[in-house]
């Protein structure tokens, strides 16, 4: 039990995380010290390949979607304010500034909830991005 409490507040420490990468470096790279030369460029064209298709369509994705998001934002954001403008300048009915009430909660957390997705898909396709660009440089460190 206490070396399992000790192993974990470990885990966040510098030193030991410098351990966990050197591990992986090793194992990464013992992939690829028993290949030829032909092995290796091709291991090398196809990581560089699917590096690249990932930073294309990440930056064409994440583009479109900053501006999907920023135009549906304004344009929503518009609509329920001038609503809420011209329901204050009549008279209104209690429930009815309570049905407003919860339609702007409802559409502002379906916002932040699409936001969150959205920061979620990015770290993870940067995540892929990182692993594909250190497969790369252990290629290019075996070839030479």
């Amino acid at each position: 039990m206490r070396e399992k409490i000790k192993k974990r507040l470990l885990y966040f420490k510098k030193s030991e995380i410098d351990k966990r990468e050197f591990s992986a470096y090793t194992k990464e790279k013992s992939e690829f010290v028993n290949l030829s030369k032909d092995e290796l460029k091709s291991k090398y064209v196809n990581t560089k390949v699917k590096f690249e298709h990932k930073k294309r369509v990440m930056n064409m994705l994440s583009i479109t979607l900053f501006i999907s998001v920023v135009t549906v934002l304004f344009t929503t954001s518009k609509n329920v304010i001038n609503n809420y403008i011209s329901l204050l300048n009549q008279v209104s009915y209690q429930n009815e500034e309570v049905l407003y009430t919860a339609t702007l909660y409802v559409y502002f957390t379906l916002c932040f909830i699409i936001l969150i997705s959205a920061v979620i898909w990015i770290v993870n396709v940067l995540s892929d991005i990182k692993k594909l660009q250190r497969r790369l440089l252990i290629i290019e460190d075996e070839l030479e």
